[in-house]
This record gives C-alpha cells, structure tokens and sequence, in this order.
C-alpha cells in the first residue's frame, strides 16, 4: 500500500463485518457474501472513489470477484 500511495493512490484497507474493530452482527446471514459485497460498495460511494481497483486476497477474493 504503501508504494501504490506514493504514486498517489488512495489505499483503503477495510476491516470487513465482524474483523478488527468493526460491527459482529449475531446473525449468521448477515455474513453471507452479498452483505458484505454491499458493505464495500457503500465503502466506495461514501469515499466518492470512482474508479476502483480492488485487490482481495484469503476471504476477501470472493468480495472482490463480485
């Protein structure tokens, strides 16, 4: 991250739900790949960061590839 923002890219490294300090919903669902793809996406509008290149790795591949 720190290359690509020496370059001048904005880096955002998100704790997804239930990682680090963010939100655990108790419900399992809340977990499925569609919540937290949308969790992303509103990440994105909010940061006004069109356009985007996402980079995923272990979990966050899944996230990434939708």
């Amino acid at each position: 991250m720190e290359v690509f923002a020496s370059e001048g890219w904005h880096c955002i490294a998100p704790n997804m739900r239930g990682y680090g300090g963010s939100s655990a919903p108790a419900a399992s669902d809340a977990y499925a790949l569609k919540e937290i793809v949308e969790d992303m996406v509103e990440l994105h509008d909010h940061l006004s960061a069109r356009p985007a290149i996402w980079v995923g790795h272990d979990l966050g591949s899944p996230i990434v590839g939708r």
